[in-house]
């Protein structure tokens, strides 16, 4: 039989882009949403990094300056 317009071909040709279509936005969005994953994860770290050393920080200066986190008025 001859082709006839070619319209089976070109159903098949919507159906197969649109498969890929899916595929490839479904592996982007899966993409995005890791890389956000991995920058909370990362500001969470860097959160407690800086976190934990400004207690340091603060503990180190409270045993320098003898034990007194404010400053006193003579007497």
């Amino acid at each position: 039989m001859a082709e006839q317009g070619g319209g089976f071909g070109k159903i098949v040709l919507w159906v197969v882009l649109g498969v890929v279509g899916i595929i490839l936005v479904g592996n982007v969005i899966g993409w995005l949403i890791g890389a956000l994953w991995n920058i909370l994860v990362a500001t969470l770290i860097i959160g407690a990094i800086v976190g934990v050393a400004y207690l340091v920080i603060k503990g180190v200066r409270r045993s320098v300056g003898g034990g007194r986190d404010r400053r006193q008025l003579p007497r």
